[in-house]
């Protein structure tokens, strides 16, 4: 297939992608507080309860010092994902005018698998922690309160994701390198010529 036919395509691809970035991100941006305010006034049954991403407690407000943390949580992965979606929105652009073969897409792509993969750690260390830290006195523990250490698969798709992500990311330097040290001793011969 002639290359100016995918490069097209390609371009055409990132523009849609681009645009669809920023409709992910003004979502995000009006799911974030929604959500947060939701959580945090939400009742189950006939006993209020007070649910702040992981960490609940039913019968009684959450204690200031575990409601705190349970939201720096719950912002610190949205952040994760508001900063994946902006490399993801700088890659498609890139992409859209054309620059394909880039070290900042490149970099980018790479940036993208280390947020995916620091997403799926923390979903598995945020609540140890926690538990760590009411086991040992620093946050006050409720009555009836719970933390959602359910793993789950999607922390470990997140990590798979990740790495893979970053796989393609040195595939890529590689081969952009290869390309120019190509071109580099094809230019040589050209002069010795």
């Amino acid at each position: 297939m002639d290359t100016a036919v995918e490069v097209g395509k390609i371009r055409k691809f990132g523009r849609y992608a681009q645009a669809s970035c920023l409709v992910v991100f003004v979502m995000l941006a009006a799911m974030g507080p929604v959500t947060a305010l939701v959580s945090a006034f939400e009742t189950g049954g006939s006993l209020p309860a007070m649910k702040l991403g992981r960490y609940f407690a039913i019968g009684e407000p959450i204690p200031l010092g575990l409601a705190v943390w349970s939201l720096l949580d719950v912002t610190l992965l949205f952040a994760l994902c508001c900063l994946a979606v902006g490399y993801l929105y700088s890659l498609f652009g890139a992409l859209g005018r054309g620059a394909i073969h880039t070290p900042d897409n490149v970099r980018r792509i790479r940036r993208v698998g280390q947020l995916a993969f620091a997403g799926g750690v923390i979903q598995i260390v945020l609540p140890i922690l926690t538990l760590a830290l009411i086991a040992i006195g620093i946050m006050p523990e409720p009555a009836a309160w719970a933390v959602d250490a359910d793993f789950g698969p999607d922390s470990l798709v997140l990590m798979i994701a990740g790495g893979l992500i970053l796989l393609v990311s040195w595939i890529m330097e590689v081969g952009r390198r290869a390309s120019e040290d190509a071109d580099q001793m094809r230019r040589d011969a050209e002069l010795v010529v």
